[in-house]
């Protein structure tokens, strides 16, 4: 049984947002966006005492019992994605389509606290480039800050992987972003705006000075299949591993201690619709799919060249194009589908059967657009729960697991 006991704190006055101004162009000196500091716990923040864990002081906001989700409180002003995205942006594009237009999102580090992040657009969705993160998590009232701003419309090359100013162009992010040790990765790039044209670029940005780093930083990542896939970070090894997808995809490692990538013998044929996580505890990548039919595998990443496990999965799986996450508390791969918001399908990767789970709560997380969740539903170690965004105009949900 969890405890929760009340802490009484010194309440103390909450700042306001400081303004964010355009970052230099990669290269250049910069000073990274002011994040406000969030303010301390106040009366009524619970504490809760976990089997096997230190007990740790949770945000007044912080569901009361397992199993229920709640709507994070976000500071006025930056409580949205659109409240903090410059308008307008590149082209007059709507900026829903940040989300909407087949992307994908990271949780990242920021001075020790967890954030989710979301970048991308492409084709003739959306033109802005920029990087956009809510967090603290584990604060009071955490807020969106612009990290990094759009490239403004005419510095952006649509025929080039990199645009004038030299940041990334922007694509269809889906499944292929990770974040590892303060940096989010972004693996190929699957139609850069307004054009069909793709890329095996491998781009990285340091999240703590909010900058790019230069085009070329990294090799591309190895050829063989198309530009979309899956991105994983490997916390155990410190490494990042990438599934393309096509026939006899080949597992990929890259490693950023020495800037190269490693391609082994395990295969297994990747849909353009994957989504992936990655369990520590068990040292393994589970990549799932279900475009024309559920598809599963299991990799064991001690032994990278070995085929992955595909068999005897049962139960009723998440629909395709869903967010995906190894929850650590509890043991079990969670995904968050496209048909319900209040449905979290739990996998043991031992028995092998997807198992639903109901949440409840006084709010219902707003329904994401049938083109998928991906990388924006996110496993929060230190709240022990899920994190989730399923529109620009819209607030980020809660889902509390133990």
């Amino acid at each position: 049984m969890l405890a929760l006991l009340v802490l009484v704190a010194v309440v103390a006055s909450v700042g306001t947002v400081a303004a964010q101004s355009p970052g230099p162009a990669p290269g250049a000196p910069s000073t990274p966006p002011t994040v406000p500091a969030a303010p301390p716990a106040d009366a009524g923040a619970p504490v809760v005492d976990l089997p096997g864990s230190a007990p740790f002081l949770a945000p007044r906001w912080y569901p009361a019992a397992p199993g229920e989700v709640v709507a994070i409180p976000a500071r006025v002003g930056a409580a949205t994605v659109e409240d903090v995205v410059p308008q307008p942006t590149p082209y007059g594009l709507p900026v829903k389509n940040l989300i909407a237009a087949w992307n994908g999102g990271a949780l990242v580090e920021r001075d020790g606290e967890p954030w989710l992040a979301l970048h991308g657009g492409g084709h003739g969705d959306y033109g802005g480039n920029e990087v956009v993160v809510f967090g603290p998590l584990t604060a009071e009232l955490p807020s969106w800050v612009l990290l990094s701003p759009p490239t403004p419309g005419p510095l952006i090359d649509t025929s080039a992987p990199y645009n004038l100013d030299g940041t990334p162009n922007v694509s269809h992010t889906r499944d292929t972003m990770c974040a590892l040790d303060g940096v989010l990765y972004r693996a190929m790039q699957a139609g850069i705006f307004t054009a069909t044209t793709s890329w095996d670029t491998f781009d990285s940005f340091d999240v703590a000075t909010a900058r790019w780093r230069p085009a070329g930083t990294h090799p591309d990542v190895p050829a063989g299949g198309g530009v979309r896939g899956s991105c994983v970070a490997d916390t155990r090894d410190g490494v990042v591993w990438v599934l393309r997808d096509g026939i006899n995809s080949r597992l990929r490692r890259f490693s950023p201690a020495t800037n190269a990538w490693t391609l082994f013998d395990a295969t297994y044929t990747v849909d353009i619709e994957t989504t992936a996580a990655y369990s520590e505890e068990r040292h393994e990548l589970f990549l799932f799919e279900s475009r024309t039919a559920p598809r599963h595998a299991l990799f064991d990443l001690s032994d990278p060249d070995a085929d992955p496990d595909t068999q005897g999965f049962a139960g009723d799986p998440p629909p395709d194009k869903c967010g995906l996450v190894w929850d650590a508390g509890r043991g079990v791969y969670a995904a968050l589908g496209t048909d319900d918001r209040n449905l979290v399908r739990e996998l043991d990767p031992v028995a092998k059967r997807w198992v639903p789970r109901v949440f409840t709560g006084p709010t219902e997380p707003v329904p994401a657009d049938a083109v998928g969740i991906f990388g924006r539903f996110r496993y929060v170690r230190a709240l022990r729960g899920y994190v989730y965004v399923g529109a620009t105009d819209g607030a980020v949900y809660f889902y509390r697991s133990e």
